[in-house]
Formats: structure tokens, sequence, C-alpha cells
């Protein structure tokens, strides 16, 4: 039964946040927070939405989506596009959903931008994209893909550098961005349209860089032993090397060693560098965001339970 009642009334109901980076514990703290609050969890990331990237975008396992209803995960073909813009507004539709039916929103996820799309806004560019992106990747074979980040570097630093180097999906759809507004992504979010809801809770987890460091290299040398590569293998022999959540951390190195071009040792081993500088960035972009509540990820569970519940039960009625 749900320790908070909540309203059928989107504009005076809670919306719960629990973001943090890679590996720190957030769908096993999020699942024990579906049951406590009868609540149902959206997830806030760019690979889980995705149909068959289960292993290494550490989806949630039959088992646990059985337990706890989730949405967006697994909603979209390989072959699919979406950008933060297209997200949001299927975020919103879930969390309004969820509402509708008396059950408590938790979106849950390491996707920054995501999550800020989906609280905050993004406003709707105006401007010509025909062309633009299939120009990029054009130039990512002839000119090499630092060239663009480079470029990405000047016109928006802010985002360059919330993107690895290595990250081509992001840094094309960040330069596409940028290419056809000309504005930066913050000046574009600026004039966003914040979220309808009345009350929004957030909470980060946080961990020591050694020990979420560990947590990173034992979560991909389980994912290897769990068929990563074998679920690589079946996408690109489906799909080929060109869809674009092939880019994403653990599937864009493994299907590097496919192709020949990099080692197995190799490719391990930039995947949990990657990995790590990726969770790195993870914390340094939910630590710019004051809203943010931030709990021990190594705290013990039964205590960041109450830490959250109390907090909710403590927040004025809307």
């Amino acid at each position: 039964m749900s320790l908070i009642k909540n309203s059928k009334e989107l504009n005076k109901a809670s919306l719960l946040v629990i973001a943090g980076p890679t590996a720190s514990g957030k769908t096993a703290l999020s699942l024990l927070l579906a049951d406590l609050l009868d609540g149902e969890i959206v997830s806030a990331d760019s690979l889980q939405i995705y149909k068959e990237f289960d292993i290494g975008s550490a989806k949630p396992d039959q088992k646990q989506l059985k337990r706890v209803r989730h949405h967006l995960v697994g909603v979209l073909s390989p072959e699919a596009e979406i950008n933060a813009f297209e997200y949001s507004n299927m975020a919103r539709k879930a969390i309004s959903d969820i509402v509708a039916r008396g059950k408590f929103p938790i979106l849950v996820g390491g996707s920054g931008l995501y999550i800020r799309a989906a609280i905050d806004g993004l406003l709707k560019v105006d401007g010509v994209f025909d062309g633009v992106k299939e120009s990029i990747l054009e130039e990512v074979r002839t000119k090499g893909l630092k060239s663009l980040y480079d470029e990405l570097l000047a016109a928006d630093p802010e985002t360059a550098l919330s993107i690895h180097s290595n990250d081509e999906m992001r840094i094309v759809r960040a330069l596409e961005l940028s290419r056809v507004t000309h504005k930066t992504r913050k000046e574009i979010a600026g004039s966003a349209i914040p979220l309808d809801i009345g009350k929004i809770h957030f909470f980060s987890l946080n961990i020591e860089r050694k020990d979420l460091y560990l947590r990173v290299n034992e979560r991909v040398d389980k994912m290897l032993s769990s068929g990563l590569l074998k679920e690589v293998k079946a996408i690109t022999d489906k799909y080929g090397f060109d869809v674009s959540p092939l880019g994403g951390l653990g599937y864009r190195q493994f299907a590097e060693y496919i192709k020949g071009t990099l080692t197995l040792e190799r490719a391990v081993y930039l995947t949990k560098m990657e990995t790590r500088h990726y969770a790195k960035r993870q914390i340094t972009w939910f630590k710019k965001d004051k809203r943010v509540n931030w709990l021990d990820a190594k705290e013990d569970t039964s205590l960041l339970l109450k830490k959250i519940i109390d907090v909710l039960k403590d927040a004025p009625c809307q």
C-alpha cells in the first residue's frame, strides 16, 4: 500500500526523481520505492529505451519488469531515432498516465539531459533539419570525429564538455542542433516549458570515486559473463553497424571488436575506462542542479528509503 496518497490531478501530484551515475544502485533503490509508494517507474536512460539492447544497458530484467511497471523501457526499434525533445514528450505522457491512474510516478536514470528534458522541458526549435545529420555523418567519415567535437566545443562548450569526445551519437545530435539553431543547448532550453506537476522531489545517489570505479569495472565483467558479446553480435547481424544505439557505451567498443578493429582485451579496457569517465561526468552534471538532495549510495538501504519517504511526507500539500 502506498505511503503517500497521490492526487489524480497532475498539477497537484508529486514526482520523485532518482538520479545518479551508472552502477550507483538506482535500479534496486527505485524498485523498493515503487513497492512502498505504489509507484511506477519512468526510465530516463538513452539505451534502455531501445528493444534488444538489454545487457549492455543494464536494463531491468523480466522479474523486475513484472514486479513494477516500467515506462520507456524497450519501446523503440534499434533503427529508430530519438532526441531529448521527443523523449520529453514521451516521459511527460507516461507521468500523466501514471498520475491519472492514482499511482506514484518515479523518474529514474542517469541521463541528465533526459531528466532535464522531462521536468524542465526543452524548446521545440525552428529550423530546417533535413540533410544536416547526413552531412555531419559524412564529415565524420572524411574529417574524423575529433574535428566535429572541436567544432561543438567552440559553438557550445557546456554541452560538449558533458559528452565524451568519442561518443559519436551524442556529438552528432548536439552538433546538428547547433548548426540548425545557431544557439547553445542552454539558450534553447531557456524558454522551455516546465512539467506541470505540483512538486518534484529530486534525489541523486553519490559514491566515492574509487568505489564507483570498482563497481563500474565489476559491472562490465558481469555484462560480459551474462552474454554481452552475443547480444552485440545478434544486433549487428540483424541491423548492421550503423544504428544509433550502437554508439552507446559498452556497445560501440564491442561492435568494433566484432568488426575486427579492436582486440577483445582493448574493447574491455576502453569500455571500463570510458564508462568510468562517463560516471564522473554524470556526477558533475547533477551537482550543478541545486534541487538535488544527495544520498550516500553506500548507506544502508533502509536508511536511504527512510530519508526519501520522510521528505515526501514533510512536503507541503499543493
